[in-house]
């Protein structure tokens, strides 16, 4: 019998298929890795069901990093990754 994936594994799996057509190595796999935290988060802080969950928190996520005192451009970079699943 096949083990069932968990939420979390089953919204990373979502976004990886957006992710996983990025062409250039080094950047896929850091947007990767932003947007795995970024699931984490809201798994965590919001129990999210689904990927689409996700998408209503995305400024609140931007605003912790800020917050956490992340420079403008690190802050970007996360924030890129994670509008890059979602295509906003």
């Amino acid at each position: 019998m096949k083990k069932k994936k968990s939420v979390t594994r089953s919204i990373r799996d979502e976004a990886n298929e957006v992710l996983n057509k990025i062409e250039h190595d080094l950047t896929r796999n850091s947007y990767k890795s932003i947007v795995r935290r970024y699931i984490e988060y809201c798994r965590k802080e919001f129990n999210v069901k689904s990927l689409e969950d996700c998408k209503g928190y995305i400024q609140v996520y931007c605003d912790s990093l800020d917050a956490r005192g992340l420079s403008a451009s690190t802050v970007h970079t996360y924030c890129a990754a994670i509008c890059k699943v979602f295509n906003v």
